[in-house]
């Protein structure tokens, strides 16, 4: 399960560690829309950033064997 990382122009980071979500494949996840940088939790729950304000995300791969 990816764990996403997100580290602001004014140095705050936000991490997201993914825990999943019972009865399937349900994982977090990171996109790009317009001028914002969006990270959705195993829920479904979402958290903006504005674009301009990030400096760097990070995002672990999804593969686990």
């Amino acid at each position: 399960m990816p764990n996403i990382k997100v580290t602001l122009k004014s140095g705050d980071v936000f991490e997201f560690e993914d825990r999943g979500a019972p009865g399937g494949s349900w994982c977090a996840s990171v996109r790009y829309e317009g001028a914002f940088v969006i990270v959705q939790d195993a829920y479904g729950k979402d958290t903006a950033f504005p674009a301009e304000d990030v400096n760097r995300v990070e995002k672990e791969g999804g593969r686990r064997w």
